[in-house]
């Protein structure tokens, strides 16, 4: 993390835009795992008002490169001083417009959420809109049928913690499994690390 060399009026700001902050709504639905995520305009519509408020905007910058998209997360307040998270990287399964699209996607709504603690309404899963994969160009061979939505919705349920993506994985075809360990360790590896770091709200 880096910060401005003052921080006490951004911290003022930041303590009351988030407690003003309420749960992003999940309206969004993942079709893999019939369940809803909140998507990046539910996470934009959750905060933009506290934000404004207290002075607060945030700026995304996203980096492409051979292992994936970075993108770093600067909170900026109107007396100039400022709290930047990240790079967060999200790898790519494939270098194309989608590969790029999909990771980037992900990559900032998950960088946002984080750096602003913004939690969800309910303990659904998250959005399909991601693509984490390995960045790669040693050739594969050809994956399964549905391989790139399988992936993005197991992404997707990475978001709601651990007992989600065993239960996900679990569930889902043998030929997927397979190809994912034997092909796409990392990526296997960082959906596991991103469960592992979810903090699941327990009902009241």
């Amino acid at each position: 993390m880096n910060t401005s060399p003052e921080l006490d009026q951004i911290a003022t700001a930041l303590s009351l835009a988030q407690g003003a902050i309420k749960p992003a709504s999940k309206d969004s639905m993942n079709p893999h795992f019939k369940s809803k995520y909140a998507d990046m305009a539910a996470v934009i519509d959750a905060i933009r008002e506290p934000l404004f408020k207290n002075g607060l905007s945030v700026v995304q910058e996203e980096i492409t490169s051979s292992e994936g998209v970075a993108v770093t997360t600067r909170i900026l307040h109107k007396s100039g001083q400022w709290i930047e998270t990240g790079p967060l990287t999200v790898p790519m399964n494939k270098f194309d417009a989608h590969g790029v699209g999909s990771a980037a996607s992900y990559a900032k709504r998950y960088a946002m959420v984080g750096a602003l603690n913004v939690s969800s309404m309910d303990s659904d899963d998250d959005g399909n809109e991601a693509s984490i994969g390995n960045a790669t160009t040693i050739a594969v061979p050809v994956p399964p049928e549905g391989f790139q939505n399988w992936i993005d919705d197991l992404t997707a349920v990475a978001d709601e913690g651990q007992v989600a993506l065993k239960q996900a994985w679990t569930a889902s075809a043998k030929p997927l499994r397979a190809h994912l360990t034997a092909h796409h360790a990392k990526v296997w590896a960082g959906l596991k690390a991103a469960a592992a770091a979810v903090t699941v709200e327990q009902p009241t």
